[in-house]
């Protein structure tokens, strides 16, 4: 290496006496020159004079709201008072509100409770008498004793058995309560015990608007009664083809019904007291037509011969009179019609 001369600087020459820094002083090397102190006092001035016009402007926006805020409160306040001094001079002696809204309300429930308490005497009335079917016009029939099927016939007991007329009637009431059963919402798999009272309630009702004769029967028996057959009947048909299981409380109906005598008379009640009616009625007529014809006999006898007819043709009369009528249909020897 080539020695280092004399006159060339060290690179760790001393620095010049009039910088202090060594090599990176800003003179030595050339760099910009400072800002002088005096500037920056001004800019720090001005920037606080801006803070300061955006601090007195937000105060001056709050002080304005907060003007706002107490006159929204005043006004309310005022609102208050004069609805206050308001019902002080509407008050009444007992001391209690009497505004017009208030008065309404109270002449409501006054009415309210009147027509109530004459409900609930029309109700106790109506349980003192006995009777609870408050659609009946005229007499009720009362329910028979005992179950139906058994102890009593629904269609005799209905007053619906002595007329064929009655007795379409009875069956256009039987269909009319088959249909509505099937369509208040009453689950028919359900016995009859089991069903809701709502439902139950809602099928008297529609069952007394549908045939206005139903409004004759007490507690709505007849309506019952023919509902119940008519779920009896279905759940043992379906109880029969297995579509339903048979409950535990009935498995011994099917033993009894094993026992059961095929040779006896399967005639029904109703029948039978339509052909006792029918029988009773033919020995009326017959008796009223007896009695008919023997009124112009008894005239014949106080005038013999009223007309002027011959001896020979009032006999031959008065034989035909006595003679039995049992060819024509009338009463025989013994009092009793033909069938």
């Amino acid at each position: 290496m080539t020695p280092q001369s004399e006159n060339t600087p060290s690179m760790h020459a001393a620095p010049q006496a009039g910088c202090k820094q060594g090599p990176k002083c800003p003179r030595a090397s050339g760099g910009p020159k400072l800002t002088p102190l005096t500037d920056t006092g001004n800019t720090t001035e001005a920037n606080a004079n801006v803070n300061l016009a955006a601090m007195q402007a937000t105060l001056k926006r709050l002080e304005a709201e907060l003007l706002r805020e107490k006159k929204v409160h005043q006004d309310l306040q005022r609102d208050m008072e004069s609805q206050a001094a308001q019902q002080e001079q509407t008050r009444d002696e007992g001391g209690e509100a009497t505004t017009p809204v208030a008065r309404n309300l109270e002449e409501e429930l006054t009415q309210e409770r009147l027509a109530n308490a004459e409900l609930q005497k029309a109700l106790d009335d109506m349980v003192k008498s006995g009777s609870t079917s408050t659609d009946a016009k005229g007499p009720t029939i009362p329910r028979p004793k005992g179950s139906a099927s058994t102890h009593f016939s629904i269609q005799v007991a209905m007053k619906l058995a002595s007329l064929q007329e009655k007795d379409l009637k009875y069956k256009a009431i039987q269909r009319g309560i088959h249909f509505l059963a099937l369509n208040v919402n009453i689950d028919w798999k359900l016995t009859w015990s089991k069903i809701p009272a709502l439902a139950k309630a809602n099928l008297y009702s529609a069952a007394r608007e549908k045939h206005k004769y139903l409004k004759c029967f007490e507690n709505d028996w007849a309506t019952e009664e023919l509902a119940k057959m008519y779920f009896k009947n279905i759940h043992g048909n379906h109880y029969w083809r297995s579509y339903l299981q048979v409950p535990e409380g009935y498995s011994h109906l099917k033993a009894n019904s094993a026992q059961h005598n095929p040779s006896t008379s399967c005639i029904k009640k109703v029948k039978a007291v339509m052909l006792k009616c029918q029988e009773a009625r033919a020995r009326k007529t017959a008796s009223k037509r007896a009695a008919e014809a023997e009124e112009p006999a008894m005239e014949d006898t106080n005038d013999p011969n009223p007309i002027g007819q011959d001896s020979e043709e009032i006999q031959v009369d008065e034989e035909d009179d006595n003679m039995p009528v049992d060819a024509e249909g009338g009463e025989d020897d013994n009092g009793e019609s033909e069938e």
